[in-house]
């Protein structure tokens, strides 16, 4: 747990700290929100709760219900797309409870930090207390941030309450697969996700990126920037994002796709789960793929498929 809120229940303070609480049954029931309103028919009743600050006219009870409305209803949907891609007979068909769950979001980064929010993230997930923690751009203008940001940590908390450790091409690269989902007259709309695109372009173009044999092999840490290719975590995110992006829309472009490709995805994902092996995963899911005509694809789809511009969403 943060280490203030560990203080303050070690001193006997029950008081919610600062924030909007969205207290929810576990993301694998459904994210639905602390307004009875929100539940649907037949829905088991369960304590919920909202807390705010203090009102003031910048926090008024109303906007936060409003707030906490459409966090449901937007983790709900993109909960729903996950496990589409991602079932499992702990959450299909009849999903049951695995892990309390909250959604935490503060109304700015100074409460969010005090929290024990990590810099340098607008949001996280602590498993250790089963919650998605984030500031909030409450302003409607800024407000597409906030809706990303929960998509990728709806994700996160899926894969890892379920599965526990992934690779982290495989689980950075989803989460900001996810982040790109647009929810546009109440359906999610896939979109790339524009904070990386421009990115993994520029590197492709200065011949940077890692190669990808040696990318799906990353350990965490490398991930992270401890490599020997001198690449941060985050020239790293972008390029897991766009080996992810190609696997998953490259089978709408012929020009940039060879068929024999097409099981990659499903055939590393079991091999992870039977092994946890990073080798052994790359070695069954790749098995067969000749690298550099897989390398040289993934490169000319990545400049040469110009991703749509977003749509704006709700």
């Amino acid at each position: 747990a943060p280490a203030s809120d560990t203080l303050r229940r070690q001193k006997g303070d029950s008081t919610p700290p600062p924030g909007i609480t969205i207290s929810v049954r576990s993301l694998l029931r459904g994210a639905i929100a602390c307004l009875p309103a929100l539940l649907p028919a037949g829905w088991p009743q369960g304590p919920a709760r909202v807390t705010i600050p203090e009102p003031t006219p910048e926090t008024r009870l109303e906007k936060h219900q409003r707030l906490a409305a459409e966090l449901a209803r937007r983790a709900e949907a993109i909960r729903r797309a996950i496990r589409l891609d991602f079932p499992h007979p702990k959450a299909d068909p009849n999903p049951v409870r695995i892990a309390p769950s909250t959604i935490r979001v503060f109304r700015d980064a100074s409460q969010y930090h005090g929290y024990g929010g990590p810099g340098g993230s607008p949001g996280y997930f602590n498993s250790a207390d089963g919650e998605i923690v984030l500031y909030g751009r409450l302003d409607v203008a800024e407000r597409e941030h906030t809706w990303m940001l929960l998509n990728s940590m709806v994700f996160l908390e899926y894969l890892t309450v379920l599965h526990g450790r992934v690779a982290p091409w495989f689980l950075y690269g989803h989460s900001d697969y996810y982040c790109g989902f647009r929810l546009r007259d109440g359906e999610l709309r896939r979109c790339p996700f524009e904070w990386r695109h421009p990115l993994i372009r520029e590197m492709i173009l200065e011949e940077g990126p890692a190669p990808l044999p040696e990318l799906v092999r990353m350990s965490k840490s490398e991930y992270y920037g401890n490599n020997s290719h001198d690449l941060s975590g985050g020239h790293l995110y972008a390029q897991g994002w766009s080996l992810v992006w190609f696997l998953r829309v490259g089978p709408e472009s012929p020009e940039h796709w060879d068929p024999a490709w097409t099981p990659i995805l499903d055939r590393w994902w079991a091999a992870w789960l039977d092994t946890r092996d990073l080798d052994l995963a790359a070695a069954r899911g790749f098995a067969g793929v000749d690298w550099q005509a897989f390398e040289a694809a993934w490169r000319r789809f990545t400049l040469e498929g110009e991703p749509p511009e977003p749509e704006d969403g709700d």
